[in-house]
């Protein structure tokens, strides 16, 4: 995503197993951006995050609802018309560092 940019990246993860679900909000710094999640248990994860150009903390949507700033899925997983099945964005964590490069779509 964009550094020439300001704003906020923000990031949702969700843990398929036991339905946990964080949030996490950084100030956008770097290009790519990078963003740590902490340290999480192993299991099955889907990621969805934005740059939050204007830092208003929402996804701005324009004409029918679509997104007009950047964002992405885990798995680079895309819909044309709505978010993506929840099983493209699944992946699996080992409980080690992980690293994902999402490929931003406005």
């Amino acid at each position: 995503m964009p550094s020439e940019r300001f704003g906020l990246v923000g990031a949702r993860f969700e843990r398929r197993v036991d339905g946990f679900t964080a949030q996490c909000r950084r100030p956008a710094q770097s290009n790519p951006q990078v963003l740590d999640l902490g340290s999480r248990r192993p299991g099955t994860y889907i990621v969805a995050c934005y740059l939050d150009v204007n830092a208003n903390r929402k996804m701005d949507r324009g004409m029918f609802s679509n997104p007009i700033e950047p964002y992405a899925f885990s798995n680079n997983a895309r819909n044309r018309f709505s978010e993506p099945d929840l099983a493209d964005q699944r992946f699996s964590h080992l409980g080690a560092l992980q690293k994902l490069m999402l490929k931003p779509a406005f």
